[in-house]
């Protein structure tokens, strides 16, 4: 199996000595054939025990499981040597690798088994090539080599791994790209709204703040009240934003990908750009006041 492209085959399993599932229970797990390099070449590290070698024939009888397989199964105790049965055949596990992800990025990885493909073959192959370069450009050397070795077989298809991940993520992707331009949407409303209430405040201040000028307040004085009252109404609005963004977070919490629900980081920039949004709204109506002739104001009012 390759990464990102499904689970694979789903066996019965079970461990060694432990006692029987209840009769409305069918233990199953992933279970996938591969040759002894298989894991060197997609990176997989081998956190314990040992990979498979070229003397793990047909009646080798071992397996390989991942992280995910020990926290279901093994979660007490330490599989290596353990008798693992899959499909009534028992099965040593001799070595712990790590996780690899078998559908979308935002599932996580499901329990698996490896076993050496000669003693589980299989209709169809997957070959994994690691390249230094365009792995492409090795497709007409690749094609060489199998027909060396039997003219008839068929080779459907070169998908670079990068390729594979592209796919996963395109639809989460796509959800990203229309949230983004909705989230822009709403910034330029909100900051229209708040430079239009701020405008109209000032225009039914005037009179007051023509009197405040005229008593002898600053432009520093008129900026703060002015600016004051935007930053209050903005940090009441983020608060608010703020409860209902993590009340309303786990409906998308599946499109988070490497981010949790409470990042500080994402809330720290998404309040550093909406309190700026709102700072710069409210300052041109703040330097309207400021520019206001307090004599003028007066006899207008």
């Amino acid at each position: 199996m390759l990464p990102l492209s499904g689970n694979g085959a789903m066996l019965g399993f079970a461990v060694e000595g432990a006692p029987p599932p209840p009769p409305n229970v069918n233990p199953e797990i992933a279970a996938a054939s591969v040759t002894p390099g298989y894991f060197r070449a997609l990176g997989t590290p081998i956190r314990r025990g040992r990979a498979f070698t070229d003397q793990d024939g047909a009646d080798a009888r071992v397996a390989l499981i991942n992280e995910a397989g020990v926290r279901r199964w093994y979660p007490d105790q330490d599989p290596l040597g353990k008798g693992a049965i899959m499909n009534g055949v028992r099965r040593e596990i001799v070595g712990i690798v790590g996780d690899v992800l078998q559908r979308q990025p935002g599932q996580t990885a499901a329990p698996q088994l490896f076993v050496p493909i000669a003693q589980r073959t299989t209709r169809s192959l997957k070959i994994v090539l690691r390249t230094t370069g365009d792995p492409l450009a090795q497709s007409a050397a690749v094609r060489e080599t199998i027909r060396g070795i039997d003219p008839e077989l068929a080779i459907t298809a070169f998908t670079p791994l990068e390729q594979l991940v592209a796919r996963s993520i395109a639809r989460p992707r796509l959800y990203t790209s229309l949230l983004s331009l909705f989230a822009a949407v709403g910034l330029i409303l909100s900051a229209t709204g708040i430079f239009g209430v701020m405008s109209y405040a000032v225009a039914q201040r005037s009179r007051e703040i023509g009197i405040r000028m005229a008593l002898g307040a600053q432009v520093g004085d008129v900026l703060r009240l002015v600016v004051g009252r935007a930053a209050a109404l903005t940090a009441v609005g983020l608060a608010l934003g703020i409860a209902g963004s993590l009340a309303l977070g786990r409906v998308i919490q599946g499109q988070l990908f490497g981010v949790t629900l409470f990042d500080p980081l994402t809330l720290a920039t998404v309040t550093l750009v909406l309190a700026t949004s709102a700072g710069l709204a409210s300052f041109l109506p703040a330097r309207r006041a400021v520019s206001l002739d307090p004599s003028t104001t007066l006899r207008e009012g």
